[in-house]
């Protein structure tokens, strides 16, 4: 598989930079870079999948469609 470079990743509009991501999901900057950061902790955000080119990070909107869906609460009914 070919190594990613960032004048590859820009050209790509399906990828996302972590500005982006983050008000995609509706979360902060901060906290989705600490969640990437720190990894899957209990009772924290789990961050999504992500690609590392160097030093930047990006995103593909299709696997944050993909984490909003996995991460979507339903409510229960109310009981009588």
């Amino acid at each position: 598989m070919p190594i990613l470079e960032e004048k590859n990743i820009k050209k790509n509009k399906g990828l996302l930079t972590e500005i982006e991501a983050a008000a995609f999901i509706g979360v902060s900057e901060s906290a989705l870079g600490k969640a990437r950061r720190e990894g899957a902790r209990p009772g924290h955000l789990t961050a999504p999948p992500h690609i590392r080119a160097g030093r930047s990070i990006r995103y593909c909107e299709s696997d944050l469609l993909d984490w909003v869906q996995k991460h979507r609460c339903t409510p229960t009914p109310a009981s009588e």
